[in-house]
């Protein structure tokens, strides 16, 4: 009885032992399965990561990014979203009821006047030669002046006197534009300038355009040496000038892009302020970039966008571009409209801030405005609305902007 009793407790003590070795096994299992399934989810967080940059990258263009508008494929590009919470004020285009004009007048001196007279009367057909006049209405034409029969010449009579005293001859200096016996003045070579260089006529046009225009047989030649020398004066004369002020403006704007220079692709280095623009083209190092003349003088703020071959100059503030932020806020909302949708807020605050911009502020135009109880008392006009019709309209927008940078 007692054998039997413990065959059957080691019966029991093997099964709970093969027992406890497969649940070790399975435990094992489990365990590779719950790692193997925390890798597959990294990966599959990884890949998310990955497919989100490249349809990022792909939907990049001129709206969300800094590329140019001429790689925007034409097939590709949709229609930009409403990105405003701003609506139309319904009135037509084109010039509005009350705003001043531009239309021409009439004047009081003419430089010539023509008088039209009706040879018979429209009721009898009595010859009018010798009718009283009984009214006049006057209608003036503008146009361009004739070109003359041919150009304006002025004579520079140089005198060369010889001294009663000691006998020795001295001649008269000439004017700096009579440096030889025949030459063009500075009214025809600097619109045969302003036509190749601001124009960029081909030399035989711009030619043919003195001729028709203002009478000059002027030669190609000549016209095609006028580029060079205004490329020298610019350089020497005008250049420096404008780049040193552009070093002591308060603000200036920095910038670069490909450009054709000298038959190849190159980069045009731009640093301009709202009145000035001084350019030279390069490549993109830091050396050109303070090749211009302009930066290393500059002691104001650097309005740039974020490419890094302005960071040496670290002497400097450095202010984002407006519209290289609106881009990268776009970039930021296009993907996940309403999981960034601060970001569209943010860009409605950017636009307004610079509709505003040009409007001089109210609170300083009696005693005490710029109190919070005064300040909630003015209004003014801004475009179609008023300051007060703007802000009640983006009240949502700045309620969910304030919610999204303080959380």
């Amino acid at each position: 009885m007692e054998s039997g009793r413990e065959a059957t407790h080691g019966d029991v003590a093997s099964l709970l032992a093969a027992k406890e070795a497969e649940n070790t096994a399975l435990r094992g299992e489990i365990a590779a399965v719950r790692n193997e399934n925390a890798a597959l989810a990294a990966r599959v967080t990884e890949l998310e990561g990955l497919v989100a940059a490249l349809h990022a990258k792909i939907g990049r263009d001129s709206s969300n990014s800094g590329k140019p508008p001429s790689s925007d494929s034409p097939f590709a590009k949709k229609p930009a979203p409403k990105r405003s919470v701003r609506t139309r004020s319904g009135k037509p285009q084109g010039k509005q009821p009350g705003a001043p004009s531009a239309t021409l007048r009439l004047i009081d001196d003419p430089d010539d006047t023509i008088t039209h007279t009706p040879p018979v009367c429209a009721g009898c057909g009595d010859d009018l030669a010798d009718a009283e006049v009984f009214g006049v209405s006057r209608r003036q034409v503008f146009d361009v002046p004739p070109p003359p029969p041919r150009p304006y010449v002025t004579e520079h009579r140089v005198q060369s006197r010889t001294c009663a005293a000691c006998g020795a001859t001295t001649e008269a200096t000439a004017p700096a534009g009579a440096s030889g016996r025949v030459q063009y003045g500075p009214g025809v070579t600097a619109r045969a300038a302003w036509l190749t260089c601001a124009h960029f006529l081909p030399v035989r046009r711009a030619r043919r355009v003195l001729n028709a225009l203002l009478g000059f047989m002027v030669s190609p030649g000549w016209v095609a040496g006028l580029r060079a020398q205004a490329a020298r004066l610019l350089e020497t004369r005008f250049l420096p000038h404008v780049r040193a002020l552009i070093a002591a403006a308060p603000v200036a704007h920095a910038d670069e892009t490909t450009a054709r220079a000298a038959g190849t692709l190159t980069y045009l280095h731009v640093a301009c302020t709202q009145s000035l623009t001084a350019m030279h083209v390069g490549d993109r190092s830091r050396d050109t970039i303070d090749a211009g003349g302009v930066w290393p003088a500059f002691t104001g703020v650097l309005v740039r966008d974020g490419y890094a071959g302005y960071e040496h100059l670290d002497t400097i503030e450095h202010a984002w571009c407006g519209i290289h932020l609106v881009r990268d806020l776009r970039a930021v909302h296009d993907p996940d409209p309403e999981g960034q949708s601060w970001a569209e807020a943010m860009v409605n605050t950017l636009l307004l801030a610079n509709d505003l911009s040009p409007i001089a502020s109210p609170l300083h135009a009696r005693p005490g405005a710029t109190s919070v109880a005064a300040a909630s008392t003015i209004d003014f006009a801004v475009g179609d609305g008023t300051l007060a019709s703007i802000m009640e309209e983006s009240a949502e927008e700045v309620k969910s902007l304030t919610s999204a940078l303080l959380h």
